[in-house]
């Protein structure tokens, strides 16, 4: 069962490699990620998109807020 916000798309946390930590506010705990500040991770663009929980008590996973984040086909090629 996912620990993190509802309506949200929920991976792996390592599924999104290209996804970077925010490192602005309190997002970390003694071990990882607590995921209790909110949006946490940014696309490389710099648009906060998920909140990533990786801390020791919690579960290990990404939520990606559906506003950001769309399923794309990995065999489209890009612009």
């Amino acid at each position: 069962m996912s620990g993190g916000p509802r309506n949200t798309i929920v991976l792996h946390a390592d599924d999104a490699p290209e996804l970077r930590t925010d490192r602005d506010g309190d997002h970390s705990g003694c071990c990882g990620l607590h995921g209790q500040n909110g949006l946490n991770q940014l696309c490389p663009c710099g648009t906060a998109v998920g909140t990533r929980t990786s801390e020791c008590y919690t579960a290990y996973e990404l939520h990606l807020d559906p506003a950001f984040a769309r399923p794309e086909d990995p065999g489209a090629a890009h612009p």
